[in-house]
Parts: structure tokens; sequence; C-alpha cells
């Protein structure tokens, strides 16, 4: 135990630090690229769908 205490601790080196956050920068950016790929799909769907209903519409009147 004493032996451990007398190395410093990874966890507080800069070095260690930076590459936490480039690693969670990283992934966090990953997360939302897909969730917006995700949600531009879905409108776009929902923008057809809707120039659609409004091409059937406009034939009826």
């Amino acid at each position: 135990m004493l032996i451990e205490a007398s190395f410093p601790s990874p966890k507080q080196r800069p070095s260690y630090i930076l590459i936490v956050l480039r690693y969670h920068n990283r992934r966090n950016h990953q997360a939302y690229l897909s969730h917006r790929k995700r949600q531009m799909k879905k409108l776009k769907k929902w923008k057809s769908l809707k120039e659609r209903n409004r091409r059937c519409s406009g034939r009826s009147s």
C-alpha cells in the first residue's frame, strides 16, 4: 500500500484528462450525428406525406 501511494495517480495527469475529454467529446458528437440523421429522415418522411396530401386534396377540388 505504501508503494502504491508513492506512484502518481494517472487520473490526475493532464494528458490522461485530455484523453478522456477527447473520447467523450467524440462519442457525444457521434451520438449527435446519429440522432440528427434519424430526425432528418423522419422529417423528410413527414414532409413528403404532407406534400402528397396537399396534391391529392388539390385534385378533388
